[in-house]
């Protein structure tokens, strides 16, 4: 079940859809990776990142590539391509690591690996 969970909590960057997080997200979730401000908490912190992502592109897609499940963890290869106003389309990939408790995210740690 974390495994579909983590899916949809990828999903929302792709879509721009947060409106149910608080289903997805603990209240006390923490976003490791932060934006450069340190740590973010809760479905509000969340939300923050998705609109920060989102706010470069006019396009966003995001792909996973593949997803592992182990105990509490899931852990996920997600390719991003992205369309911005007037430059070239930006490619990346990250690898996301999510810890659930209950059905619940309560902790991302994520890294760029191209």
């Amino acid at each position: 079940m974390s495994a579909v969970v983590a899916r949809r909590i990828a999903e929302a960057f792709a879509t721009g859809k947060v409106d149910h997080v608080e289903g997805l997200l603990a209240q006390n979730y923490v976003d490791h990776q932060g934006i450069g401000a340190g740590d973010l908490v809760g479905p509000a912190g969340f939300r923050e990142v998705v609109s920060r992502a989102r706010s470069h592109y006019h396009r966003l897609d995001v792909e996973v590539l593949s997803l592992i499940e182990s105990g509490s963890f899931v852990a996920m290869a997600l390719r991003w391509n992205g369309l911005p106003g007037d430059t070239a389309p930006a490619r990346r990939e990250t690898l996301e690591v999510l810890r659930f408790v209950d059905e619940k995210a309560v902790e991302h740690w994520g890294w760029r690996t191209k």
